[in-house]
């Protein structure tokens, strides 16, 4: 048993917290309290429960501070100072001594109410080399997500996923046992993770990894959000602290004190009279809240004083700050620690104040609560709404400018692309651009497919299509492969446009590097389609053949103009007079779907590409793509290395390639078009969506394992193999999921789609 084994434990404790300012401008992250207790204090009282025989500390940041608190916890605590920041493992292997079986980590910045020796014992009951402590979280794409198998051994990490790309709500702790086999192969004085380096090698490698999932109470205080409801669970009673420092709710309304379940006032704090303290409030350790004040909410530090007549509402206080009488902070503020605020200070929402700022002489900056202002409601998709749109536009572009920056480039290029009518959008958003310094590719109006193209042909580092409705602009962003931008590149926008919205980062002006360049990227999207369509006709036109297409679509839809322009290229008559016998077209406005008509059939977009991959290989066209989302009967028809879209065209997200190549496969098939159409696997789609408030990460996890479907992780969402077809399953960015069920006919696939919502209601 683990009690027999010499155990090291260390702390690590050597973050910035830059997420935390301004809490953490006087102080190191795991300094920061919850309750009355600092995170540090919490996590080594968990520790010394354990039969761990001594503890190290890693430090960095504030190593000073650190090494005093540790002294007044135990003085056999032993700190070690980083030289250099040297990652999660390389911070352990800095601390420990090298003479014990295993090593418990703990990380100084996470607060949890759960017992550590549970977790010991099943390291060492086990034989892992590494034991991970997991927790599940309804919300896991703000961490590190791990997936396991039956026996809970570690197959995978994502680290902060989107939600289409879930497959789990077990989210890492920071907690973890380690062997002596796995401690040795860490690497001395370089930077080194756990998460980057050490665990993906011990899953490639196929070690003894395996999770522990822990039940309790666990959250992270990364970021003002997490800090402030870790704090609100722990007013409700949620573990983290020791329960003799509150004073009950029924003994403060015997005080004449009206307080609301689930809060904390600590019994050195003082309340005047006529207060409310309003449900998830925290008040510290000598803390003075004056007559006449409303608090709700609110995160009250040690030492603060707080004048008559004052109104809070969702707002983190810092420690010994003053606030003068009848002041107001509306939601979101956040005051740091030895601030001075005079009388009848009404601050902004979501108003910051630094460190011992003293607001009888200086201003204020403002920041959102989290510094993560929500613009992108679904990927890779921003959505501005209200009057305010034009300035948040402009400060959008300044975003993507900077967030697009290459390190060794002083600036960016990016495309720019608009729905008819909305050129003056286009302006304002190419005026943001080049106000930060940004080589702008004007490519006038077109759509969705286009702009993807545009990214691809003119290189550039993003591409960005702009739409409007009556109320809502759109700004689709796609990267330079010409998909829609992944979770890491939004985080990285967002976080630049919060600091632009909130003025705590001026827009850069660099107007030095700017330019404009005007891009026709219909001539080249067509340039390009005409010399493919040549290629896979060698030398045999479209001559004689009639193609029919709506007046309207070719008035309004470039890419049907654009299909018009290549298949006249090659000779062929397009009309808007069609008759049965003729192949018709119908192209989406944004230019990825194709419905084709002919005779009694009748093609949707998937079974037209479904012609052109069955054909592909037969009349040798090359560069033939389906996109990794594609549904599975197109995935089987083509080579793993054609899942994605390496050439310009990916027939299963472009209609007018699509199309093209469709034509030319009718030119050169002597068949017919009826035995050609009819020709391809019998298959139905449908798509549906189940919106419920719903564990979205716990419901994946549980399907991938109740189809035993643990190894698919490409493409979008979960893909489930069932005998009488198959399903996709993908989480909804906000909630619920898109099922999207496969079958030999649309009644097998409606109810497949409603076996699997059964499933995930938990029915079946």
């Amino acid at each position: 048993m683990s009690r027999n084994n010499n155990v090291e434990c260390v702390v690590l404790a050597g973050g910035f917290g830059t997420r935390l300012s301004p809490l953490t401008d006087s102080k190191p992250k795991p300094l920061v309290k919850i309750l009355d207790n600092a995170v540090l204090e919490l996590a080594i009282q968990k520790v010394k429960r354990t039969s761990v025989q001594s503890i190290a500390v890693s430090t960095f940041y504030k190593s000073d501070m650190i090494e005093k608190t540790c002294g007044l916890i135990d003085k056999n605590i032993k700190c070690k100072r980083e030289k250099h920041p040297l990652g999660t493992a390389g911070g352990v292997k800095n601390c420990i001594s090298g003479n014990s079986d295993a090593v418990l980590v703990v990380s100084g910045d996470a607060v949890f109410d759960f017992d550590l020796q549970p977790v010991i014992d099943f390291h060492f009951e086990n034989e892992n080399d590494v034991t991970v402590v997991t927790f599940r979280k309804e919300n896991p794409t703000e961490y590190g997500v791990v997936i396991t198998d039956e026996q809970n051994n570690i197959i995978r990490f994502d680290e902060k996923p989107a939600w289409k790309n879930v497959r789990s709500d077990l989210v890492n702790t920071g907690i973890y046992v380690l062997s002596r086999n796995a401690i040795d192969r860490i690497p001395e004085n370089i930077q080194y993770d756990f998460s980057k380096n050490l665990f993906p090698k011990f899953v490639r490698e196929s070690g003894r990894i395996k999770s522990f999932c822990a039940e309790g109470g666990w959250c992270d205080i990364g970021t003002l959000d997490e800090y402030y409801n870790c704090n609100r669970l722990a007013a409700g009673g949620n573990g983290f602290m020791t329960a003799e420092e509150r004073v009950s709710v029924s003994g403060l309304n015997r005080l004449g004190i009206h307080a609301e379940k689930d809060v904390y006032v600590s019994r050195t704090a003082h309340i005047g009279r006529n207060v409310r303290i309003g449900r998830g409030s925290v008040v510290c350790k000598g803390a003075v809240i004056s007559d006449d004040c409303d608090i709700e909410g609110c995160i009250i530090g040690q030492g603060t004083f707080v004048g008559k007549g004052s109104s809070f509402d969702c707002a983190i206080i810092g420690e010994k700050v003053s606030v003068g009488e009848n002041c107001v902070f509306p939601e979101g503020c956040v005051v740091g620690d030895g601030c001075r605020i005079p009388d009848g200070t009404v601050l902004r929402k979501n108003t910051r104040v630094t460190v011992g700022t003293d607001l009888h002489r200086k201003g204020k900056t403002d920041m959102d609560f989290s510094g993560n202002t929500m613009v992108f409601k679904d990927d890779g998709v921003a959505v501005f709404e209200g009057e305010k749109s034009l300035s948040e536009l402009l400060n959008f572009a300044g975003a993507l400018s900077i967030a697009f920056r290459k390190s060794n480039e002083r600036f960016a290029s990016i495309a720019v692309m608009c729905k008819k009518g909305t050129e003056h959008l286009k302006s304002t958003f190419c005026a943001g651009l080049l106000t930060t310094g940004t080589v702008v590719f004007d490519c006038k109006e077109g759509n969705e497919t286009l702009c993807s193209f545009a990214a691809k042909k003119l290189e550039t580092d993003a591409a960005v299509f702009i739409s409007h409705n009556e109320t809502d602009i759109t700004v689709t962003v796609f990267s330079e492969q010409g998909s829609v931008i992944d979770n890491e590149i939004e985080r990285k926008i967002t976080k630049i446009y919060s600091s632009f919205c909130n003025d705590t980062q001026s827009v850069e002006c660099n107007a030095s590097c700017s330019r404009t360049v005007s891009a026709d990227v219909s001539e080249l999207y067509a340039n390009s389609l005409i010399k493919y369509t040549e290629k896979v006709l060698s030398g045999t036109s479209l001559d004689g053949m009639k193609i029919s297409m709506l007046r309207d679509e070719l008035s309004n839809n470039l890419s049907s103009g654009v299909l018009k322009r290549v298949l006249e290229s090659q000779s062929c008559i397009v009309t808007n007079a069609g008759t049965r016998d003729m192949i018709n077209v119908s192209i989406s406005e944004d230019g990825k779907r194709v419905k084709i008509r002919c005779s009694n059939i009748v093609l949707d977009h998937e079974h037209a590409c479904a012609v052109v991959l069955k054909n592909a290989q037969k009349y040798g066209f090359e560069n033939i793509f389906a996109g990794e989302s594609s549904p599975d009967v197109l995935k089987n028809m083509v080579k793993d290395e054609q899942l994605q879209d390496k050439g310009m065209f990916c027939i299963t997200e472009d209609a007018a390639a699509c199309a093209a190549v469709l034509v030319a496969i009718v030119r050169l098939s002597a068949e017919g078009v009826e035995k050609l159409f009819s020709d391809i696997p019998q298959f139905e789609i449908f798509t549906d969506e189940y919106i419920a408030d719903i564990n979205r990460g716990a419901t994946v996890e549980r399907l991938v394992k109740m189809y035993n479907d643990t190894k698919n992780y490409s493409g979008d969402g979960i893909h489930l193999t069932l005998s009488e077809g198959s399903v996709t399953v993908i989480p909804n960015r906000a909630r619920g999921f898109k099922i999207i069920s496969e079958a030999h006919s649309m009644e097998a696939a409606k109810e497949l789609s409603v076996k699997i919502g059964r499933a995930i209601k938990n029915e079946e």
